[in-house]
């Protein structure tokens, strides 16, 4: 979201729900300066939540040509991580296995709240990390409300029946279901799922199946890929949220998890579409189609186009470049628009 729109609000939230319940270890360090680093921070808390600002800022960082390789590997070790969560991670092997033992973490489940701007973090990617799969582990969530109205700080407690469930989920030696410590891939706590809950992901994965065949060749197909687990991810983290002891993903929980990813994953793909590119031409080019949307029917004239930053910037020719190119895509078309004088000759997008 844009500056000033509240993104820290959720950050401190989750931080004083944590510290409250005597959780404090499971809050990860709010920077990262290695790969390495997350792996050390992991293997002493498997369950982990990274809170990142300026999580453009840091993609940015990562695919300078020029990063060191402490830079790169915090984005693959992120993904490993990530495919690891049922299974068991197993580290780098050194040759000093004294001094740098292997590493091995049993379900790590590593979270990163990142928050930044759409700019920013849509100007770090481009088409190699859609196809990558970096891209398709992440939840997109924008706002587009650029202030919200100012309130009145209003202390609270953090609620008993939050502190107790987190005492439940996290005490050790509890011998009851409730308790998630101690699971490993050998022995794992299975959720089953309601028959219409089932129905449901079965319907969904039908869906992503087409999507994806859809999509084939764009680079857009790998976005779909990861829907089913994250949808059905919500909808675990939703069941457990309300019954420890005998937890079943019910079609409450189900429909919710579908819904929010793929409300999600639309606004991400839409976002990919009008924003990430290959080149510095490609992105003006981008960018300056997006000042045509936003403008609406009306549309930009010349002179109007001096006043958009998007095109205020471009010399002459290059303005023209891009309109050429908008217009051999089938993007923009320079049209006559009637007025109760003359008329007024715009560009507009055509979508």
């Amino acid at each position: 979201g844009p500056t000033g729109c509240g993104k820290n609000h959720a950050r401190t939230s989750a931080k004083k729900i944590l510290q409250a319940c005597g959780l404090d270890a499971r809050l990860g360090g709010e920077e990262l300066a290695s790969g390495q680093a997350i792996i050390s921070r992991v293997a002493l808390s498997p369950s982990v939540l990274f809170q990142l600002d300026e999580f453009g800022l840091l993609m940015s960082a990562i695919q300078n040509p020029n990063a060191g390789s402490h830079l790169v590997t915090i984005l693959s070790n992120l993904m490993k991580l990530f495919s690891s969560a049922a299974d068991t991670y197993i580290g780098t092997e050194y040759a000093d296995q004294e001094k740098r033992p292997r590493v091995e973490i049993e379900c790590p489940c590593v979270n990163v709240y990142g928050t930044t701007t759409p700019e920013t973090f849509y100007k770090s990617l481009g088409s190699s990390h859609v196809v990558s799969g970096y891209l398709n582990r992440l939840l997109v969530v924008e706002t587009s409300i650029n202030r919200p109205k100012r309130q009145k700080p209003v202390y609270s407690d953090v609620p008993s029946s939050i502190v107790k469930w987190a005492a439940t989920a996290s005490s050790a030696g509890d011998e009851t279901a409730g308790n998630l410590v101690g699971i490993s891939p050998s022995s794992p706590i299975v959720v089953p799922m309601s028959h219409g809950a089932e129905e449901l992901f079965d319907s969904l994965d039908s869906e992503i199946d087409s999507l994806m065949d859809r999509d084939r060749g764009s680079g857009l197909d790998a976005l779909h890929n990861r829907a089913w687990e994250h949808s059905a991810k919500i909808a675990l983290i939703m069941a457990l949220s309300r019954d420890l002891n005998r937890p079943v993903i019910n079609v409450e929980d189900a429909e919710w998890g579908i819904t929010f990813v793929k409300w999600s994953l639309s606004r991400m793909i839409h976002e990919v579409r009008m924003r990430v590119s290959d080149s510095p031409f490609q992105a003006k080019v981008k960018e300056c189609l997006l000042a045509l949307v936003k403008s609406g029917s009306r549309g930009l004239t010349e002179r109007d186009m001096g006043r958009v930053s998007a095109w205020a910037r471009l010399v002459p020719r290059e303005r023209e470049s891009i309109l050429d190119a908008l217009k051999i895509a089938g993007q923009a078309a320079k049209v006559e628009i009637k007025t109760k004088g003359r008329p007024r000759i715009a560009w507009v997008a055509t979508k």
